[in-house]
């Protein structure tokens, strides 16, 4: 989505009532002016539009000004009003306005002209490197358990019951992340439970959303290389924002990276949780973040976990430090600390454990860990995990539930950083019994070649087997095929995807539906 106009056809807003949170460092022309829409993408402008001039990897939207302009775009935000053409500053029908972020800006101006939706709304945020979907998920099944109709915005999908659409990014730009917003409150959801991710932080699209609640999952190495992050330090600073504009952190002392993401907050509350004995969990339930004092009221710890296999299916069960049992029909530790997450907002809001309980339960979360019937006394999985932090504690989770054989099926995506390849290569040598290399979304990059660079990184890690399949169907095929009595196939990758990326091509791919064809009976 590149623009984003009212939910009335052909409302629009005075320019004076979106530019009052700005810092409007010039103004060529009168703002007082009707805005019909607003456009980051010169050749969606229409007649009545305002443009933003975004700054991005691949594009300076200041070189579209004219284009824009040429379309009927009344207003220009930019950075530079040197970047103008003379002609374009002269014209009398068209208003400039400066500002040191037109990135920024345009967050704010859509807040104001969507008349502030997050106001309307219990609003969660959820950073971290994994568990942002899961988490969601499940607080967005508590809260609907509870009685509120609730909103998501993330990987897998966004909008409300009735009301989903496929996502184009974690976090959405700004503009269409507050047409969603507007769209939610005025269909009766009271609440939104958010992925935010750290380039949506990094380039403002959360920019004036005021959170109830931010909550921190985790933190490793991720998205850092070009056109991402520039190290590990930035990565995790641009994380660390969300606590900057929340009134609640929820954070999981079980991860190092807590402190950072505590140390420039700007919450009136702190609340913990993680799993007793975990990295930072005991000291941080006595002493807090800063020092301050932290009650048991503002900790979530579980004590004991269990985790079981079930009916061709994987589970966790646990128990918090004051006596409350629960049980999550998902597999593994990382599984038991996001759902100590999820409760730990829940339990704030004092939603009752039963409602918690029921929802816990029965919740699915769409290609994360998702169970796939292929056959007796074997299980199947298909899961996001696209780098080798993911892999690793993947296949760590599967192996806590005793596999007669592990065997998994994955490959590396195209035009993203080669590091993920030799990591999840090593990954896959080491801790699975059989592996199929196959190809993943490659997009303009040979395919054969990621291969290589993977199955090369398995070579010099040593141990595993591994066979090449290059076409991701008959890989994922062969696999079933392959499996027997006590096994477990994991699928890794692409998760909840439907599309395979194939050159500049978008092709219809689910692994689901590959594991179901292949069936063993």
């Amino acid at each position: 989505m590149c623009s984003c106009q009212p939910k009335v056809a052909g409302e629009g807003m005075r320019l004076t009532d979106l530019t009052g949170a700005l810092r409007v460092q010039r103004l060529l022309g009168t703002a007082d002016k009707d805005v019909k829409a607003l456009k980051y993408r010169s050749d969606k402008c229409e007649p009545g539009d305002a443009f933003f001039a975004l700054r991005g990897r691949d594009a300076d939207g200041h070189d579209y000004i004219a284009d824009a302009a040429a379309r009927g775009a009344q207003v220009i935000f930019v950075e530079d009003v040197a970047a103008c053409a003379s002609d374009i500053k002269n014209d009398p029908d068209l208003t400039i306005v400066e500002v040191p972020d037109t990135r920024q800006a345009l967050a704010l101006t859509a807040a104001a002209f969507y008349r502030y939706p997050a106001r309307e709304l219990l609003t969660v945020g959820i950073t971290g490197t994994k568990g942002k979907t899961t988490t969601a998920f499940l607080l967005q099944a508590i809260f609907e358990a509870a009685g509120m109709q609730t909103g998501i915005i993330g990987t897998v999908h966004c909008g409300y019951e009735g009301h989903y659409r496929q996502a184009a990014n974690t976090t959405p730009e700004s503009c269409e992340l507050q047409r969603l917003l507007r769209e939610m409150a005025d269909g009766g959801c009271k609440a939104v439970v958010m992925e935010v991710s750290s380039q949506g932080l990094k380039f403002s699209r959360v920019a004036g959303i005021p959170f109830d609640y931010a909550l921190f999952t985790n933190l490793s190495p991720d998205h850092i290389g070009i056109g991402e992050h520039r190290d590990f330090a930035e990565y995790t600073y641009w994380k660390s924002r969300l606590f900057t504009q929340c009134e609640t952190a929820v954070l999981h002392d079980g991860d190092p990276a807590w402190a950072s993401m505590a140390a420039h907050s700007s919450a009136k509350k702190k609340i913990f949780f993680g799993i007793t004995g975990s990295a930072h969990s005991n000291d941080t339930a006595d002493s807090g973040a800063a020092g301050e004092s932290i009650s048991a009221a503002d900790t979530v710890h579980a004590c004991e976990v269990r985790l079981f296999r079930a009916d061709g299916r994987l589970g966790s069960a646990f128990r918090l430090q004051d006596g409350a049992d629960f049980v999550i029909g998902l597999p593994g530790m990382h599984n038991v600390e996001n759902a100590l997450g999820a409760i730990a907002v829940a339990r704030d809001l004092g939603i009752a454990d039963d409602v918690i309980r029921q929802a816990l339960r029965t919740v699915f979360v769409p290609g994360r860990t998702e169970t796939v019937d292929i056959g007796p006394d074997r299980i199947a999985l298909v899961d996001y995990a696209h780098n080798g932090v993911a892999l690793q504690h993947l296949l760590e989770t599967l192996r806590t539930y005793e596999p007669r054989r592990l065997l998994l099926v994955f490959g590396c995506g195209g035009e993203r950083a080669p590091k993920r390849r030799t990591e999840m290569g090593r990954v896959a040598a080491q801790m699975a019994d059989l592996c199929i290399v196959t190809s993943d979304n490659p997009r303009r990059e040979d395919p054969l070649g990621i291969i290589g660079d993977i199955t090369a990184a398995m070579d010099v890690a040593g141990g595993g087997s591994y066979q090449v399949i290059a076409d991701r169907r008959e890989a994922i095929r062969t696999a079933v095929q392959m499996t027997g009595p006590g096994d477990m196939l994991v699928v890794a990758g692409k998760g909840h995807e439907t599309d395979q990326i194939i050159g500049t091509e978008v092709r219809h791919f689910d692994d689901r539906e590959e594991l179901r064809k292949g069936r063993r009976l």
